[in-house]
């Protein structure tokens, strides 16, 4: 069996439990899907150090062939100083692993808790890459405290 990865900072008992569920169910999927399936603070600080290069030029950090996935797959824009990494082909950003509990929870909260599916709904229309099975675990991890 394998070790969560968790690198978050968990405030309360709600978020220690969702954070389990998720870890749970990226350890159920297939081994070369994990990495894939979710991204994680430093693949994004990766991700915009990749498209932060100038075209030709390689980092030692990362691979060619990531940084060549970066670009095909995200954008980078600046916002108040800020670097917001960009879904191309969503044109919505990204969310990432260790925001997930407070993006969905807000999310959640923004509908009234109005339910599963128009919470899933609510998280789409402002984010990628954060999956419908993650937002389900959320509210099945959260139901009894909210």
């Amino acid at each position: 069996m394998a070790l969560p990865v968790t690198s978050v900072e968990v405030v309360d008992d709600a978020e220690i439990l969702f954070f389990n569920d998720v870890d749970k169910y990226l350890n159920s999927l297939n081994e070369k899907f994990r990495e894939k399936h979710i991204i994680k603070k430093i693949i994004h600080q990766n991700i915009i150090v990749a498209l932060s290069l100038e075209k030709g030029k390689s980092s030692k950090s990362f691979s060619p062939a990531f940084a060549f996935w970066a670009r095909k797959n995200f954008e980078k824009k600046e916002i108040t100083g800020v670097d917001i990494l960009y879904c191309i082909s969503s044109k919505k950003p990204v969310c990432i692993y260790e925001s997930f509990y407070h993006v969905i929870q807000e999310c959640h909260k923004n509908i009234s808790h109005a339910g599963r599916d128009k919470t899933i709904a609510q998280v789409a229309i402002h984010y990628s890459w954060i999956s419908t099975n993650i937002a389900i675990h959320f509210l099945e991890s959260t139901n009894n405290v909210l």
